[in-house]
């Protein structure tokens, strides 16, 4: 955006008479007025006077009242013509009286007026003319010059002549300087300056200039001016552009109130939204985004006509949105409008391609032919279109191959193409011949042909790789982080596991296989850690699950082939690798600031490094993709990186060298190993991890002396047993226990401990079980699995062989979360904080649900809640906050005192939005809290419990994320720094709830490991509950995840030290009495 200093222009009208008696009082009245900001009324006094000039004084006056009125008219953004006009007529009058200062002035009105009106070539030309009458009429160096040179400035960097907008723009900085280092106009100066700086891409350079405008600024505007405004408006596109979208947002914010309350700048308020909606859209903000766009569409309709490309590209953006949004009938509709009110704009091309698209998505498959077609036709017709028809061949070729037609034609076209305007090292190259690999992969399985492609799309992406050997794959750490690398290795590696299985003895495909694999993995990871947004990162973990399965089959083949017991270990660590892979980083790096106390400016150093490190990557791939790419740019950008890699390793070793735990735990990627494991097991526990695909469960099984992994073939019906089990467990109505759901019951949980656990009960015989669980296995407890048929024909839930009886049970996210933990856990200060809140049934709540703000909800109170937090304070001492006093306000304050954490209270699960699952807490009059504690608030707190206990209802509930288990509120207090939580796979029933509450926390008082204690908690309560509560869904719910250590008792430790020191005392008191005895 430019920044020009001049006051922003109005339009002209046609030649008014004025009257002598009255000119005079009419320019002062109209200027009043205009300085008002209403020039509106200013235009009416000067349309009322009548003037014929005579004497000098009145042509005087006529240049002043026609240089007035263009002022008011270039302050009404749809009358610059008009604004044009009068300034012209000013000149005339300026020329009769031959007064070259007057000239000066009209001409540089003049050429502010053709950039405003898109005319930069005559706007330099005026500029220009400005020039040479005010260097006639000042002198060389007076400050009047500086405008004009900045004007001609403008002219240029409208056209993008960069080397001459600098030039015009020092020029007339160098004289504004001379005048007066604070002098006004030299903000501007500095700001043009930066805009020239960020259009190069020097960004280092703009940030200094954009400094040196903000200085002065602060001097001479004041915080409501418009020149501030823009300043601030200019910085944050500046910022956006150099990938730094949050520091924009916080400059748009301050540019944001101005720009609504200064009528001459309601275009750069639409143009403020349209950039917003831009950064909203960057961060997968797609609510915020549509109505940004919305907002700035309403705001530029008044100031573009609908076929200017602004609005074109504006509704392109608000069709992604809702295409994003699943919303594809309104993406349809608005691009329909596009393409009626813009029909021949090569913006067209793209449109049609999108329309296509979506048609597709909605299975008119006809109508997606056609405008696919259209588009093709459209491209080839109008001129300079030629990658754009490149791009509409890539999508139709892509459309006919994915419903079994021949788009090959097409997509070798499109090579030809991308290879003519693009060269070989293209990211776009890479694609099509990564299309072209899946076209023969997925048509005749050509498999040779098919990796002759993929290994050109890795030589088209990789500028260092150029092997065309199959069995080689690039090595991607140094890899600027791209989906379309990952997909290419994806693809190969799935295409050699295909050509392997077609010919079967090839071993060396299946090393290369791996190979491939693993590099993509690593990929994946760089994208993962690239990407902040929460939603982002398990989308990426999603995109690799694939990978992992077939990289699972690979080891399990290559194991079955040479028996070496190291692919059993590779198969491990992708299983591990596949599963909670963003909740281990979220871990390692808040374990890192909570046990190493880093300095915050090396932090943020860090931080800053490896936000630049990815944009100049960024900023260099994407150039690189250009028909032309910027050879300047491209050098600035590939020094700056190289200089920034540079203070980046000098980090590392700093890290490494005084700071080594840090080190380890924020930039180690590797995962435990199954060796590590068994050194971390006792030999009275084993280890069982899950990995669930659609046809296969692999299964790992370790302990202190053994390690096996099996490969289990299974059908739907395994997952509908898993199903049924979930929805018999969770029923409430005690109704329908008759013998027939009984039988169910039993026959259900017999079957799945057949597949699940029958394999290994040599291995765990008599041992206590850690269980890693995935897919929908993380929804049932395996408490209630049974290991034997029932001894009893008739209905007993009581007397049921569970493996609870024979096991105590922990569950854990992955090995490498539950053996990974490195720092020893700090003892709070106080034992016990409980929160009971409170809710008034007659009480509407409103905003439960994340994106629907008139959902109403209404709370019933939990009976139990009191009595049980009650019994708990009486086992472990520590401060119960019930009633008003369990406020979010009081939990966000205190909790991190505390060494256990008890909630019983209500939750809201969004499985839409995971992160905006929350705890209800007693509603009170607070300006700061809501009383609903979100699940992204927890990602931010730093608790110092060594365990949460969630009684509350489907505290472990929510959306099953592939890789990472259930995104629940659970989950929220691990990246808070809990490492073992306590919750609840269902609803739980109150009375039942307080009973086993009271009976956990009694054996873990009495320093039983967590699981025991809650193994002891459910077989004491099944021995002595009535007979309905036998059934499992009173006592079953509840499930240790995390860290399996006994808690530390500070008062037994205490009493167990006096009782040493004393036994020590009476042991040196009887050697010494003896030894008196014996001299």
């Amino acid at each position: 955006m430019i920044s020009i200093f001049c006051l922003p222009g109005f339009a002209a009208h046609p030649q008014a008479s004025i009257k002598p008696t009255s000119i005079q009082d009419a320019i002062k009245q109209a200027t009043l007025k205009l300085n008002q900001s209403k020039p509106d009324e200013a235009i009416n006094i000067l349309l009322k006077v009548q003037f014929k000039p005579n004497s000098i004084e009145d042509q005087k006056s006529s240049y002043a009242f026609h240089f007035l009125f263009g002022d008011c008219y270039s302050r009404i953004n749809s009358k610059k013509e008009l604004a044009l006009q009068q300034y012209k007529e000013a000149r005339k009058w300026a020329q009769i009286l031959k007064d070259a200062q007057r000239l000066g002035d009209a001409n540089h009105k003049i050429g502010v007026c053709l950039i405003d009106l898109s005319k930069p070539e005559d706007a330099r030309k005026a500029f220009n003319l400005a020039l040479q009458y005010k260097t006639q009429h000042f002198g060389k160096d007076n400050i009047a010059l500086a405008l004009e040179y900045n004007g001609i400035g403008n002219s240029y960097l409208y056209t993008h002549t960069l080397d001459k907008a600098l030039e015009n723009y020092n020029k007339a900085l160098s004289i504004g300087l001379k005048t007066n280092k604070n002098y006004i106009d030299n903000a501007i100066f500095y700001q043009n300056i930066a805009i020239v700086y960020t259009s190069r891409g020097d960004y280092d350079n703009a940030y200094l200039f954009f400094n040196k405008s903000g200085e002065v600024m602060k001097v001479t505007y004041g915080e409501k001016s418009s020149a501030l405004t823009m300043f601030y408006l200019n910085l944050g596109v500046s910022l956006y552009l150099s990938g730094k979208p949050n520091k924009a947002l916080i400059y748009y914010d301050l540019a944001e109130p101005n720009l609504k309350t200064i009528p001459s700048l309601r275009k750069d308020l639409g143009i403020l939204y349209l950039n917003k909606g831009n950064i909203a859209t960057s961060q997968k903000d797609y609510g915020n985004a549509l109505n940004y766009y919305q907002q700035s569409l309403k705001i530029l309709k008044d100031f573009f006509p609908d076929n200017h490309q602004t609005i074109s590209t504006l509704r392109v953006n608000i069709s992604y949105i809702f295409e994003n949004q699943g919303n594809y009938i309104e993406a349809l509709n608005t691009l329909v409008k596009i393409k009626s009110n813009d029909p021949n704009s090569p913006l067209i091309i793209k449109v049609e391609r999108n329309i296509a698209g979506i048609y597709d998505k909605l299975g008119k498959f006809s109508e997606a032919d056609k405008y696919y077609q259209s588009s093709i036709k459209k491209a080839k017709m109008l001129p300079n279109q030629e990658t754009e028809y490149g791009f509409s061949l890539n999508r139709y070729g892509e459309f006919l191959m994915s419903h079994m037609k021949n788009g090959l034609p097409y997509l070798n076209e499109t090579i030809k193409i991308f290879l003519k305007y693009y060269g070989n090292k293209s990211r776009d190259v890479a694609f099509v011949y990564s299309s072209l690999g899946t076209f023969y992969t997925r048509n005749n399985h050509d498999y040779q042909k098919a990796l002759a492609y993929y290994q050109q799309a890795l030589i088209s992406i990789d500028e260092s790789f150029s092997s065309t050997n199959i069995l080689n794959s690039p090595t991607v750490k140094n890899a600027y982080p791209s989906f379309v690398y990952f997909d290419i290795l994806q693809n190969k590696t799935f295409t050699l596991w295909n050509l392997y299985r077609k010919e079967n003895q090839r071993t060396d495909l299946l090393k290369a296989a791996i190979r491939s694999g693993e590099q993509a993995l690593v990929m994946i990871d760089k994208i993962r850690d690239t990407y902040g947004n929460e939603e982002t990162k398990y989308s990426t973990r999603e995109k690799s699950q694939q990978l992992s399965l077939v990289l699972m089959q690979i080891t399990s083949a290559l194991y079955s082939k040479e028996k070496n017991t190291k692919y059993i270990d590779d198969a491990f660590q992708f299983s591990e690798k596949s599963r909670s892979a963003v909740m281990l980083s979220y871990l390692r790096e808040a374990e890192a600031r909570k046990t190493i106390s880093l300095p915050k400016k090396l932090q943020k150093l860090e931080t800053d490094l490896k936000n630049d490190i990815y944009n100049y990557q960024k900023f260099i791939y994407d150039e690189k993709q250009a028909k032309n790419p910027d050879k300047n740019k491209l050098d600035l950008w590939d020094n700056k990186l190289f200089q920034l890699n540079q203070n980046h390793d000098s980090l590392i070793k700093i890290f490494e060298k005084n700071f080594p735990s840090y080190y380890s735990l924020k930039y180690d990627k590797n995962v435990i190993s199954s060796k590590m494991v068994t050194e971390k097991l006792s030999k009275k526990q084993a280890f069982i991890e899950y990995y669930l695909t659609d046809s296969i469960l692999f299964s790992f099984i370790i302990t202190k002396d053994a390690h096996r992994f099996t490969k289990t073939i299974i059908n739907s019906n395994f997952r509908k047993q898993i199903s049924s089990l979930r929805n018999q467990l969770t029923e409430n109505n005690y109704a329908k226990l008759d013998k027939s759901n009984y039988d169910r019951f039993v026959n259900t949980s017999r079957e799945l401990y057949d597949i699940l656990l029958k394999p290994f009960n040599a291995e765990i015989k008599g041992k206590d079980l850690i269980i890693v669980p995935d897919g929908e296995l993380l929804y049932i407890p395996f408490d209630i699995l049974l290991s034997s048929n029932p001894k009893k024909n008739e209905m007993d839930f009581r007397s049921l062989p569970y493996l609870i009886k024979d096991h105590a049970i922990n569950y854990g996210p992955s090995a490498t979360i539950l053996f990974g933990r490195r720092a020893k856990h700090i003892h709070q200060p106080i034992d016990l904080a409980a929160f009971a809140p409170t809710y008034n049934q007659n009480q509407q709540y409103k905003n439960l649900v994340y994106n629907h703000p008139d959902s109403i909800m209404t709370l019933l109170p939990i009976p139990g809640a009191k009595a049980e937090v009650g019994k708990i304070s009486t086992i472990y001492k520590g401060t119960v906050f019930e009633g008003s006093a369990a406020s979010e306000s009081a939990f966000k304050i205190e909790a991190s005192k505390y060494n256990i954490l008890h909630l019983s209270a209500h939750t809201i699960i969004d499985n839409d939005n995971p992160m905006y699952s929350k705890l209800v807490f007693s509603p009170v009059s607070d300006k700061k809290d809501d009383g609903l504690l979100n699940t992204y608030e927890l990602f931010n707190m730093k608790l110092g419990a060594e365990l949460a206990v969630l009684s509350a209802c489907n505290t472990g509930n929510g959306r099953l994320q592939l890789g990472e288990g259930i995104i629940s509120i659970a989950r929220g207090f691990f990246y808070a720094g809990v490492p073992s939580v306590v919750m609840t796979l269902w609803s739980v029933e109150d009375a039942s709830s307080a009973q086993l509450m009271e009976l956990f926390y009694k054996y873990l008082h009495k320093g039983l490991p967590k699981d025991e204690a809650l193994r002891q908690a459910k077989l004491e309560f099944l021995s002595h509950c009535d007979q309905l509560e036998t059934y499992p869904y009173f006592w079953a719910g509840y499930v240790n995840i995390g860290d399996n250590l006994p808690l530390e008792n500070r008062y037994k430790s205490f009493y167990t030290y006096l009782l040493i020191c004393a036994a020590l005392l009476i042991t040196f008191g009887f050697i010494l009495y003896y030894s008196k005895r014996k001299k």
